[in-house]
């Protein structure tokens, strides 16, 4: 029988630190948005560095959502990774998620964990707007 999600993670990186998760099972299933090349190498990397096989499924965060609703009744990730900080709180304000600290945690930047160790970060992404001032002299929301 599958367990509940251990957390939330938003990057394959700190997957390093689940390695309870494999059980008896001798693997760990992730659920990734990363691109297949880079979610196979630090499948690889985890890997060797544990034994532990990693069973893999690679899609957008809509995707790894709707899988995770279809399997409600019967869990089978044991870490899941979204692109999406507010799809992870959604998640643990709906009480999906189990607090974890992973090993060197410490190492964590500062404001890349939530205060329970339910959520990490690993990476951020800069966003930029980019726009004509001859059409629109100024950006606005509206």
């Amino acid at each position: 029988m599958k367990k509940r999600i251990i957390s939330l993670l938003l990057a394959v990186c700190l997957c390093l630190g689940v390695a309870a998760c494999a059980g008896a099972e001798g693997k760990v299933t992730v659920y990734m948005p990363s691109p297949a090349g880079l979610a196979d190498k630090l499948a690889a990397a985890f890997t060797e560095k544990t034994g532990i096989a990693v069973e893999q499924f690679q899609g957008t965060t809509g995707e790894i959502l709707a899988r995770l609703e279809a399997e409600a009744a019967n869990p089978i990730a044991d870490v899941v990774i979204l692109a999406s900080w507010s799809d992870g709180l959604s998640m643990k304000n709906q009480d999906k998620l189990v607090s974890y600290t992973p090993a060197n945690a410490e190492k964590i930047n500062a404001g890349w964990i939530d205060e329970d160790s339910t959520l990490f970060g690993y990476s951020a992404s800069a966003v930029g707007v980019i726009y004509n001032t001859t059409i629109y002299p100024e950006l606005s929301a509206d």
